[in-house]
């Protein structure tokens, strides 16, 4: 006994004389399940051939030498089990398995194999004649490692599907190329999104490996041996008859087992990765979760959902009811909210801001997309289903709300109203909101006559709404119907409407209207009004884009841009499908004072619309002013004008407002310093406040700028169109003889620049806030780059450019430089440099070349910047001045990464995110274009800590002076160098 623990103890990497010793396998040696079934290791501790399982056998390595029979490896593991008439062979090739189907390579050596043998060490080898290995199973291994196997780079182990199956199960351990040790579901990306565990030491090296010593010591080395991460702390007993395993369990917990041959015990748990069993993701599967019962996870189903398989709690659940009651307004069924108290992956198609739980239900309710919610009492995120991840946990704000259906009764006579009945109130209250709404849209409309009428007055029959590449243009019926030659060509069917294809306006321009049915007009009035406003506000190239509305009566039309390839439904199923609108009319019995009370409410309101109505028409507002004049004003020669005409004060709406002259100056009092909030190469830019109460920021143009009118309409148009949170919000504009304004959202907390430069305003950003700021810039410019309807390049993204509100958000402003491409184009030259020094990427500043790669150079300066809370132009070494590039490459080289750290962040910083963004910083500024990465990539490589980065190279740019000399000699052409970090223009001409 105790010479068989010293064998198992001893390391499996022993010298080829010493494995020799041990029991040798002669080629053509062969085992079959019913006779000579397995080959032992000299202590008789380890065996190798064939075991049970289910109606036949697998071949593997298991411990023979204690009543638990224990399975450490498995060879293809998922193929079926083989009959008892099969032979195992072991040849010069390999190991291979003859069955009545054939024959099946096993093993396959890297050499020819002269003989094998199973060591005490439960390694499997095979040898060539010049006694080296040419295969050994520690270097495949399945769900098992023992002491002195490793777990090289980007190798995995994976679960067993059962304690009796050991083909592959739900689960796996995958060492990383980034030096980071993972847990994941099968077949789920190696994300942050999907792991379970982890054991942080991204970036740490490379090669990393898992090491498993003879006392229980897990630990990761990278490539020169260091120790970067101890997973157990080792030091167990390594006395005689001590045997050690790890592995990771059916149930997912990544585990360290003992076992002690002295005293025939059963395995126990030295370590393990969680306490929580519900804790990995996917034991339970789609639509059910996992509950702790003493300390014994259990799936449960959603409520009103029963399970695929009772056998087998993987397999998820499926609803009890009907699925399309919804969709199809199926009177026999209703639905209601379950409400759990449990977590779940999120994966919202909507996020609404609501604090109050019951509007969150009413919001699933009434929307037949909506399958679940969850709710933390402040976000409403609506899913789809399969829901999955999902686990109990006591405690948490987080609500799962289940919308499930049930099964309604014949209601009783709806015209027969019982004294003290919850339906007489429900229907009184019924009345009041039809009578109310019927009102407030004859007072709308009542109102859009008067308006529309002031404006046909003041444009003399120019129409009144903006152009649609602006703002959603108003469309009369008469039109429509024309267009569609009176809706003949139905594209589809909807619950409530009807979608019809235009005829074609020019050779390249065809439209696809949406008709509200008029019977369900009224029903949907909220839909059509947010439909509008939604997505008229909301540009993004994979969001179908709204041209305009019709709204005359109960006629309700949207105008869409026509989409020659339907739906996605219509490519993916091949059979036509019907949506049925059932529309129930009943009968209802109120008294006359209900008739009375709700005429009564409906006029107060119409005398309060109108009047408000009025007040505004003889202010002078009028609607916004047509994007068309706008242009043919700029693009005229004429340098000093007045639109006077064209104002609304304030008005907003679907697009820009005009505001007056006069109102401009009396928010802003007259332009005072006091109001006064910076200046830039635009000109100042100072606070107001409007008589709605409204804060604003008015950008007003220097006349000694060296910026335009082409800056102006520049800026005017790009951010009319761009919509993103991370975006600052452009309110309007005031044009007045040579006064040129810009109107945007007023930023309490100013520009980043204002807090990061400061010392002592620069401990209000904490390593959190500043990732938050990098985040959001990153996700800024994805916008730009990737999502918006054209792609923008910002070409003068810097710290003064980035605003931040009252949150601490970042908003990227100043797009007057900005160039717009097309999304098949990748790049332009021009031969007027504009940006700021430090910044620019050195194919634009030397050759004048920009695309999207400048901007994403000019992110990593900026991010280099917030790591560091100084200006790019602030560091010097003993014999060169270098910008920040400069400074954070010597120091990355040198390995001391942590110095380019602001020193106010030391009690708050995350130094594996720090160190991670300042690399990502420096592959941002590498000097050729094409080695940056994507800001698709950046925002990944930001927020999935499992993406392995890339080393960075010398990047451009390390010295003040290479940027001088480089700029100044670059050609014999002038180049303009317009630099908006203060008020000069800078005119650079060639030697």
């Amino acid at each position: 006994m105790a010479c068989m623990a010293c064998l198992l103890l001893a390391s499996a990497f022993v010298a080829a004389e010493a494995q020799q010793m041990q029991s040798n396998i002669s080629r053509d040696s062969s085992l079959s399940p019913t006779t000579n079934s397995t080959w032992l290791s000299r202590s008789g501790l380890y065996a190798f051939g064939f075991y049970r399982q289910g109606n036949g056998y697998a071949v593997g390595i298991f411990l023979a030498g204690i009543p638990e029979k224990t399975v450490v490896w498995t060879a293809n593991r998922d193929d079926p089990p083989v009959s008892n008439n099969a032979t195992l062979l072991f040849t010069g090739d390999g190991l291979t398995l003859l069955t009545a189907e054939g024959q099946n390579y096993f093993v396959k050596s890297s050499g020819s194999a002269s003989y094998a043998s199973m060591l005490d060490s439960g390694n499997f080898v095979l040898y060539n004649s010049g006694r080296e290995i040419v295969w050994q199973s520690f270097d495949h291994p399945t769900d098992t490692l023992l002491p002195g196997q490793r777990l090289l780079s980007g190798n995995e182990l994976f679960s067993a599907k059962s304690e009796a199956d050991h083909s592959t199960g739900i689960f796996r351990l995958k060492m990383q190329n980034d030096g980071n040790l993972v847990q994941y579901p099968v077949d789920t990306p190696g994300t942050s999104v999907y792991a379970f565990y982890s054991s942080l030491t991204v970036g740490q090296g490379e090669n990393v490996t898992l090491n498993f010593g003879a006392d229980g010591h897990l630990y990761l080395l990278n490539r020169n041996g260091t120790n970067i991460r101890n997973i157990t702390d080792g030091g167990l007993p390594t006395d005689e008859g001590k045997l050690y395993l790890m592995r990771i369990d059916v149930g997912g917990i990544f585990r360290l087992y003992s076992h002690d041959l002295k005293k025939n015990a059963i395995w126990s748990v030295e370590w393990e990765s969680s306490k929580d069993k519900c804790i990995p993701k996917g034991l339970c599967g789609l639509n059910s979760y996992c509950v702790l019962i003493d300390l014994e996870p259990d799936c449960k189903c959603l409520p009103r959902f029963k399970s695929v398989n009772q056998g087998n709690q993987t397999s998820g659940c499926e609803r009890n009811f009907v699925a399309d009651a919804c969709i199809n307004r199926n009177e026999n069924f209703t639905y209601t909210m379950e409400e759990l108290e449990s977590t779940w992956e999120d994966d919202s198609y909507m996020s609404l801001r609501l604090s109050d739980k019951d509007d969150c239900i009413q919001g699933c309710l009434e929307d037949c997309d909506c399958e679940a919610v969850f709710f933390d009492g402040t976000n409403c995120r609506k899913q789809r289903l399969p829901l999955r991840y999902g686990r109990r946990v006591n405690g948490t704000s987080l609500r799962a709300l289940i919308k499930v259906g049930v099964p309604t009764k014949p209601d009783p006579d709806p015209r027969i109203v019982q004294p003290g009945s919850k339906k007489k109130g429900r229907t009184d209250i019924l009345i009041i909101g039809l009578s109310f709404t019927a009102l407030i849209h004859f007072v709308l409309d009542f109102r859009d006559c008067v308006v529309e009428t002031q404006c046909l007055g003041i444009y003399k029959n120019e129409r009144c709404e903006l152009n649609e590449s602006v703002a959603p243009r108003r469309y009369a019926y008469e039109e429509l119907e024309k267009m569609t030659n009176n809706f003949k060509e139905e594209l589809g069917r909807g619950a409530s409407s009807t979608v019809y294809k235009s005829q074609l306006l020019s050779k390249d321009q065809c439209f696809q209207i949406k008709r509200t049915l008029e019977k369900v007009a009224a029903k949907g009035e909220t839909e059509f009004q947010t439909e509008i406003r939604v997505i008229g506000k909301t540009h993004h190239k994979n969001l179908v884009y709204l041209l305009g509305y019709c709204l005359d009566g109960a006629k309700k039309l949207l105008v869409y841009e026509y989409m020659s390839n339907g739906s996605l439904a219509d490519v993916l199923f091949t059979r036509e499908r019907q949506s049925v609108t059932r529309i129930n009319f009943r009968h209802i019995y109120i008294t006359h004072k209900w008739i009375w009370i709700g005429t009564a409410i409906g006029t107060a309101v119409l005398v309060m619309v109108l009047c408000i109505s009025r007040r505004k028409l003889f202010s002078g507002e009028t609607h916004p002013m047509v994007e068309n004049e706008l242009l043919e004003w700029m693009e005229s020669d004429r340098s000093t004008g007045d639109v006077n005409g064209l104002q609304n004060d304030g008005k907003m709406g679907n697009n820009l407002t005009v505001f007056s002259y006069a109102s401009v100056v009396a928010a802003t009092t007259n332009f005072s310093e006091e109001n006064k909030l910076g200046q830039g190469g635009f000109g100042p830019v100072y606070k107001g406040k409007l008589v709605t109460g409204r804060e604003i920021a008015v950008k007003r143009l220097s006349r000694c700028s060296g910026q335009g009118t082409s800056e102006f309409k520049n800026e005017l148009i790009l951010i009319s169109e761009l919509q993103h949170t991370n975006l600052v919000q452009l309110f309007g504009f005031c044009i007045h003889g040579e006064e040129r304004m810009l109107i945007y959202a007023y930023m309490p907390n100013k520009s980043l620049d204002y807090f990061l430069f400061d010392s002592t305003r620069a401990m209000l950003l904490d390593w959190t806030k500043r990732f938050n700021i990098i985040e959001g810039i990153a996700q800024g410019l994805l916008y730009l780059h990737k999502y918006s309807r054209m792609r923008v390049i910002h070409r003068d993204l810097k710290a003064s450019n980035i605003l931040l509100d009252e949150y601490m958000k970042p908003k990227i402003s100043d797009f007057g430089l900005a160039r717009i491409f097309a999304h098949n184009e990748l790049e332009a030259s021009t031969n007027r440099i504009v940006g700021t020094y430090g910044y620019m990427s050195p194919e634009y500043a030397m050759e004048g070349i920009f695309s999207i790669k400048s901007d994403v150079f000019s992110f990593g300066v900026l991010m280099l910047e917030i790591i560091s809370g100084r200006r790019n132009s602030s560091f010097y070494n003993a014999d060169r001045v270098l910008n920040i590039v400069g400074y954070a490459w010597e120091l990355w080289k040198e390995g001391r990464g942590l110095e380019l750290m602001d020193p106010t962040l030391k009690d708050s910083c995350t130094e594996d995110q720090l160190l991670r963004c300042f690399q990502v910083g420096l592959l941002c500024v590498e000097e050729n274009a094409a080695d940056r990465p994507s800001m698709s990539d950046v925002v990944s490589m930001l927020t999935t800590e499992t993406i392995s980065l890339p080393l960075p190279t010398r990047p451009a740019f390390i010295t003040i002076r290479n940027v001088i000399v480089s700029d100044i000699s670059i050609s014999r052409r002038e180049l303009q160098i317009i630099s908006v970090n203060g008020l000069s223009n800078t005119t650079v001409a060639g030697r």
